[in-house]
């Protein structure tokens, strides 16, 4: 199917870009309890064949998701699922060039 050609290619760039800049992608727990586009599987089978950094947020104006029960689990079951996700303890910011 074309829209998977293209969805493949257009976050393969994405995650290959997140990587070059050492940039982690987000496994977003407010996604999962608002059914909102993400985190969808489908990304994070491509981000765990590439291998890259991730973290566990939620939208800031909602820290209270970082507590829902359901959520936490569906992250946790993609990371033992997807070890080449590898979860940080901390992240630093700085500008991307």
């Amino acid at each position: 199917c074309r829209s998977l050609e293209v969805y493949e290619r257009e976050m393969t760039r994405l995650i290959e870009c997140a990587n070059a800049h050492k940039i982690p992608l987000e496994l977003n727990m407010y996604g999962m309890q608002e059914v909102r586009n993400y985190p969808t599987l489908a990304f994070w089978q491509l981000a765990n064949r590439m291998g890259c950094d991730v973290v566990i947020g939620s939208d800031a104006h909602r820290p209270e998701n970082m507590k829902n029960p359901y959520a936490l689990k569906y992250i946790c079951d993609i990371l033992k699922t997807h070890p080449r996700l590898r979860l940080l303890d901390e992240v630093s910011l700085r500008p991307v060039r």
